[in-house]
């Protein structure tokens, strides 16, 4: 059986989790997940989901700079308030704020320094996206790998 070393930034309470170790089973693959999330509450929150994953309480940003060539999968979805199309139709009741670029940053590195397979996942942004993704339901994912279509029922989403 193969063994992957994966890391789940901003893990948040692990929401996008809950099928990899199926998955992996039916590939025959062992995952050995390290999860960061900045919030002490939502990291004990996702460690009582899965206690056997490793979870770091800290910057999911920097941790990925400081570690990435020890994984062999990564997944990233950093916050997306920034980016959502919300914003527009918030635009004259708040204070406005810029775009967070880590996102655009984490995908410069990986594409350009990393050697295993990753995805990044944010929404739909308000603005074009300034590297192409591939887009599936209200999401895009920049990856370096085909992501396919979620099938809900009998529907098809792409």
């Amino acid at each position: 059986m193969e063994k992957i070393k994966v890391l789940n930034l901003y893990a948040c309470l692990g929401g996008n989790r809950y099928k990899w170790d199926e998955v992996a089973k039916n590939a025959n693959i062992e995952l050995e997940v390290t999860a960061v999330e900045l919030d002490p509450f939502a990291a004990k929150l996702y460690q009582e989901r899965f206690p056997n994953d490793t979870v770091i309480v800290g910057d999911a940003h920097q941790y990925l700079l400081d570690n990435y060539k020890d994984f062999g999968f990564i997944w990233s979805s950093p916050p997306c308030p920034t980016h959502s199309r919300f914003n527009i139709s918030m635009k004259n009741t708040r204070k406005m704020q810029y775009a967070d670029m880590k996102l655009y940053q984490e995908i410069i590195l990986l594409e350009n320094f990393y050697e295993g397979k990753y995805c990044i996942e944010n929404v739909i942004p308000y603005y074009k996206p300034l590297i192409p993704a591939q887009k599936v339901g209200r999401h895009l994912f920049w990856s370096n790998f085909k992501i396919p279509a979620i099938k809900t029922h009998d529907a098809k989403i792409r």
